[in-house]
């Protein structure tokens, strides 16, 4: 959830607690590799992934999955395609063709690439658009993230290269900015899956408005640290930083992202 949301530290803290805990676990290590990969260090993420294959070598179908990946962000893509399949032989995940379709295309084999990303379109039922889909790709580094989403595009995923949202940490609005830029405004913008309108009017002394179509019902927000959080009800609420979009702008309502463990919110003001 934290990594969905871009939450790279957090998302380390919480392997590091799950390993500490318990550090002949191979989950827990296999886990610490899958955030290390995100966070934008595979060498590190490839040595965890090993102590996972040592620590339980009857299931080293995720280990060799997280080394063929960190392989693929180090931008060796031989390796990467060659320890991708041998993990799909024992663990056939459906998050391995998709970085098996990026790195066929990348290295020319647009057959392998084709038939990979079809694979995983055939068992989810679902085509997703470029946009859609790089949300679940949480690549801290950016030249990664591009080589994916590039490859995606060459597989034949839609979209136009380069037609997802960069989520940069150096575009994070901070807590303290967070009430001045939203307070006594409203903010609106398109759901990322079902393209519908959305709204939320945000009041000086704390309340929320939200407005999903043609539902409306009424919060409460606070600022947390660096989060913006939505109190809906007594038992649910939304915690979730946001980031500047550097290329959206106000016609496409998409100048800001509301990184949510659901989904990206674009968004931009409504006079």
């Amino acid at each position: 959830m934290a990594l969905k949301q871009r939450l790279y530290t957090e998302a380390l803290r919480h392997a590091e607690e799950a390993v500490a805990l318990d550090p002949s676990d191979a989950g827990a290590h296999s886990q610490m590799a899958y955030a290390l990969l995100y966070a934008g260090t595979p060498d590190e993420a490839i040595e965890f992934a090993r102590r996972a294959m040592r620590l339980d070598p009857s299931n080293p179908g995720l280990p060799l999955q997280w080394q063929g990946r960190a392989e693929f962000s180090k931008g060796n893509l031989e390796e990467a395609v060659a320890l991708l399949e041998r993990g799909r032989q024992h663990r056939p995940t459906l998050s391995a063709v998709q970085v098996l379709a990026a790195a066929y295309a990348q290295l020319g084999q647009d057959d392998e690439a084709r038939a990979a990303l079809k694979i995983y379109q055939d068992r989810t039922g679902w085509s997703p658009t470029l946009k859609q889909l790089m949300y679940f790709w949480p690549y801290k580094d950016a030249v990664v993230a591009e080589r994916f989403a590039d490859g995606l595009i060459k597989a034949g995923l839609s979209g136009p290269p380069g037609g997802y949202f960069v989520v940069s940490e150096q575009d994070r609005v901070t807590g303290s900015e967070m009430l001045g830029l939203i307070g006594g405004r409203t903010t609106g913008g398109s759901d990322l899956w079902s393209g519908e309108p959305w709204s939320r009017e945000y009041f000086a002394d704390g309340r929320v408005i939200r407005r999903d179509g043609a539902e409306k019902s009424e919060g409460k927000f606070q600022i947390k640290g660096d989060l913006l959080c939505e109190q809906w009800g007594p038992s649910y609420q939304d915690c979730y930083p946001i980031f500047r979009n550097e290329n959206g702008s106000p016609e496409t309502k998409d100048e800001y992202l509301s990184m949510l463990d659901t989904g990206s919110l674009p968004w931009s003001f409504e006079e």
